[in-house]
């Protein structure tokens, strides 16, 4: 792509002309041909798909294909990813079922499609150049520009491509070393006290992230300067080593000089004031989280000779829903017919864990934007006052037998999916975890640790 500034007329130019020349092999055809090799689906809604000759069938397509809102549109296609997609899918098609093509000006003279079908990589190359910026581009935006965004782009490219010629851990490593997880162990810089690791923060505030808080008032950026030093702060004093800075400060000192490295501040101040600012918009904060015991292991047991229940009665403790499951599992007759006890014995003493998160949502409440209550009674019991601030308290509980920390994401998740309206429909309120990394900095059991998670949504 060349590097000046490039008009969406010439982007969607050079796209058309990508997949005539490199994927179709016929430059030369006439537009109406155009049309039907990347709209043919329109096309076949617009005619009679069921006209069973099949010349007057393709003289029909023609005769919609030769429309200007049609000829209009084929090109608009090439303009967004969704039209793309389509004008892709039709031209697999045609090398499925081969359409009527005809050379610009010769309509007598008719072509075939005889190269092999689009490949995974000329697809997604299509997709990668209506996306892609100029140089030009960059630099009005105030991007970077440099060849390290062009090798970026390759090497995403490569690694869906060539899956099979890579491992599961080097995407994981690739993965990992572009989000800044990894802390080197040594450093030739060094950070010796808490008031160099508080300058530190500062002038990676004013380098790195104030160019991108123009929009925000100064008392807003100011906080957001000071919340990352707060955090570390905190940090220290949960390690244990911050409580003897009112004794001595040469122990926290010795800390900061041991584990809190220039590379662990910098990520570390970033995601600070990230997730403040998803706050602004999503003031939805994790007070504290609570386990405790909740009985026995809740499946049923045959309570034999049981006056109360009557003889074999079972006491239906699980859901029933899951009890059919295990009739559904392929045990032999002997094992299915068994009594569940047989199955379970080792596990009766095993307790249930019920986990309670308590959560609370800071509310705008003198500002243009502020909160609306669907309901002014429900609200006026829910809210209360903290350091002049109005919140909304409310908690979350779950009992279950999994792990504690899948119990913990299973309370965060309802907590804070399960009512949103835009998500219910469509989604379930569940996050599935794609990735979770924990890296310790300088590997030592005083170290502090980064953890990082990457989840999505599924339909």
């Amino acid at each position: 792509m060349s590097n000046e500034h490039m008009s969406n007329e010439q982007r969607v130019g050079e796209l058309k002309n990508y997949l005539l020349r490199t994927i179709a092999r016929q430059p030369e055809l006439s537009m109406t041909s155009v049309v039907v090799l990347l709209m043919r689906d329109r096309l076949d809604e617009l005619s009679n798909p069921s006209i069973p000759d099949q010349k007057a069938r393709w003289a029909a397509i023609r005769a919609q294909a030769r429309k200007e809102v049609l000829r209009k549109e084929a090109i608009q296609r090439l303009s967004e990813i969704s039209g793309l997609v389509n004008a892709l899918a039709s031209l697999q098609t045609a090398f499925q079922d081969p359409p009527e093509l005809y050379l610009e000006g010769q309509s007598n003279v008719r072509v075939q499609l005889d190269t092999p079908p689009p490949t995974q990589e000329s697809l997604l190359r299509a997709f990668q150049m209506l996306g892609q910026l100029t140089y030009e581009e960059r630099e009005k935006l105030g991007l970077p520009r440099s060849e390290h965004h062009i090798l970026a782009e390759q090497a995403l490219l490569n690694l869906t491509l060539y899956q099979d010629q890579n491992s599961q851990q080097q995407i994981l490593d690739l993965y990992k070393a572009s989000i800044g997880t990894h802390f080197p162990e040594e450093s030739s810089e060094s950070l010796s006290n808490l008031t160099e690791v508080k300058q530190h923060i500062d002038e990676l505030f004013q380098d790195k992230l104030r160019p991108d808080l123009h929009h925000l008032e100064s008392d807003v950026v100011e906080q957001l300067r000071e919340k990352p030093k707060n955090a570390l702060t905190r940090l220290l004093l949960q390690a244990g080593r911050g409580q003897i800075r009112f004794v001595t400060v040469a122990d926290q000192d010795s800390y900061v000089d041991s584990y809190v490295t220039p590379t662990f501040v910098g990520r570390f101040t970033q995601v600070v004031v990230e997730n403040n600012l998803l706050h602004q918009d999503f003031p939805v904060y994790l007070k504290s989280i609570t386990l405790e015991h909740s009985g026995p292991l809740p499946l049923p047991r045959k309570d034999h000779g049981s006056a109360s229940q009557g003889q074999g009665a079972e006491r239906w403790l699980f859901h029933r829903r899951i009890l059919e499951l295990r009739h559904a599992a392929e045990f032999d007759n002997a094992r299915l017919n068994a009594p569940i006890d047989e199955d379970v014995e080792q596990l009766l003493a095993q307790h249930a864990t019920q986990i309670t998160g308590a959560f609370h949502i800071r509310l705008k409440v003198d500002e243009a934007d502020a909160y609306q209550p669907f309901s002014k009674r429900v609200y006026e019991k829910l809210k209360v006052q903290v350091d002049g601030q109005s919140r909304i308290q409310f908690s979350e509980k779950r009992t279950g037998l999994g792990g504690t920390l899948s119990q913990v994401i299973r309370v965060i998740n309802s907590a804070l999916l399960s009512d949103i309206d835009c998500l219910r429909q469509d989604y379930f309120p569940i996050a599935h975890d794609v990735l979770i990394h924990q890296e310790i900095s300088q590997n030592h059991i005083s170290s502090p640790v980064w953890s990082h998670s990457l989840a999505k949504l599924c339909r």
